[in-house]
């Protein structure tokens, strides 16, 4: 198991634009955004890979936001295949290089509201509109220094945040795969993608 610390919340910029009329707006980033940043870190620490309920983007959503959208396959198919699949290897990935040869504590998470962006319907292939998060920060000590990782993308459904991409999408071959590891707090980015 992994150690836990008061996580960290850092607001990059204070962002104020409401949500697109018809829109709800966007979860706060709060104490329960930053315990769930804590669980997702838990899951890499165990390389519990295979346990994706309550952390992944819901099957059932996926469905609902990609039928009659993916020209003719299956929006269950590409989730389990493409989406689920892509998100097991990536934790496996982010614990070997965080946890399988070192001493690694998990310390907070850094994100921003200025991350976040309005997806209409209509855009990116889906059915329904959504917010969509980019890139936030996992902390963690190693050796004694603070490292970092990007979760590469988060989206809403319902009326919180799910990981869709925990490792980079696109990504130029199809193995698990860390996103963004840097010494450091590491750099958020601006609200962009889908």
């Amino acid at each position: 198991m992994i150690k836990r610390f008061v996580a960290t919340l850092t607001i990059a910029a204070t962002f104020a634009a409401a949500a697109p009329a018809g829109a709800t707006s966007a979860p706060p980033l709060d104490a329960s955004f930053t315990a769930y940043m804590g669980q997702i870190a838990d899951a890499i620490a165990r390389n519990a890979s295979h346990s994706s309920n309550g952390l992944f983007y819901p099957a059932s959503a996926y469905v609902a936001l990609k039928t009659g959208r993916l020209g003719g396959l299956s929006p269950l198919t590409d989730y389990s295949g493409r989406l689920l699949a892509f998100y097991q290897l990536d934790v496996t990935a982010y614990y070997k290089r965080l946890f399988s040869k070192a001493s690694t504590t998990y310390i907070g998470a850094r994100f921003g509201t200025a991350s976040e962006n309005w997806i209409p319907a209509g855009a990116c292939e889906n059915n329904t509109g959504y917010w969509h998060l980019n890139g936030v920060r996992l902390l963690f000590r190693r050796y004694g220094q603070v490292v970092s990782v990007r979760v590469n993308s988060l989206i809403t459904a319902g009326n919180r945040w799910w990981v869709v991409h925990l490792g980079p999408n696109p990504r130029p071959v199809n193995v698990g795969t860390v996103d963004g590891f840097a010494v450091g707090t590491g750099t958020l980015l601006p609200a962009a993608g889908c």
